[in-house]
């Protein structure tokens, strides 16, 4: 018995000095990596005069490559802290349609750069929830970025809203291929991501749906998925309508 427990302490010792470890390199790179990925931005935007197309082509894929690591060391540092019991929430009440508007503007972009429209319906958005407003955009924004890249070009990523009693819905839809029987076990896993040349093409941290599954349960609600008629797959999330 002895050996055994101190054998679980060494295990803890490990594995809290791995996220020491973690959590310290991931704010080391996070200053630079801002400032790099700022400067990128400025020379991109012709602040310093234009560029030929061949130094812009190069330049922007520098920054957008920047910011998939900039993105990567964040939720890095959230699933480190959600784990740890060090996150904090700043609940208010508010409307998720204003909530569901706010997340299709500043997704449009990440969709028409995938070559994919953004369309919403929301017969019951006007309904209050109590949610960290910067959390549950940060959730909206993991779904949709994935029903993007997922999505044939062309087609559609659709955004709904409907209150079932005292919850209210919203399910984001793509027109993919679906998830692969053998992944769906493990989908909101950390770092899980399905083995294709589709999903290694697309890139992505494989911690967006690990981190929306916990600021989901910590707001009160529920997530998952399911697959979409006529093809596809429908990820949803659950929250109680504010009294």
């Amino acid at each position: 018995m002895i050996v055994h427990c101190n054998d679980i302490t060494r295990q803890e010792e490990a594995e809290r000095m791995k996220k020491e470890f973690t959590s310290t390199l991931s704010h080391e790179l996070r200053t630079p990596l801002t400032s790099i990925i700022g400067s990128l931005q400025l020379v991109n935007s012709g602040a310093i005069g234009d560029l030929e197309p061949d130094v812009l082509d190069l330049t922007s894929v520098a920054e957008r490559n920047g910011q998939r690591l900039l993105d990567l060391i964040n939720d890095i540092l959230d699933i480190e802290k959600l784990e740890s019991g060090r996150f904090t929430l700043d609940l208010e009440t508010i409307s998720l349609g204003e909530i569901i508007g706010e997340a299709t503007v500043l997704n449009k972009g990440f969709a028409e750069r995938h070559k994919v429209r953004l369309e919403t319906h929301g017969p019951d958005a006007r309904v209050n929830v109590v949610v960290d407003r910067k959390r549950l955009m940060q959730v909206m924004t993991n779904l949709v970025s994935n029903a993007a890249k997922f999505s044939p070009e062309g087609e559609a990523v659709e955004v709904t809203v409907r209150r079932d009693g005292a919850l209210v819905r919203v399910s984001v839809e793509d027109r993919g291929s679906g998830i692969p029987l053998e992944f769906r076990g493990r989908i909101f896993s950390r770092f899980a991501q399905a083995d294709s040349v589709l999903t290694r093409t697309k890139g992505g941290t494989g911690l967006g749906l690990a981190i929306s599954k916990r600021l989901t349960e910590m707001m009160g609600g529920s997530i998952g998925f399911e697959d979409r008629e006529g093809g596809g797959t429908r990820f949803f999330f659950d929250l109680p309508v504010a009294s």
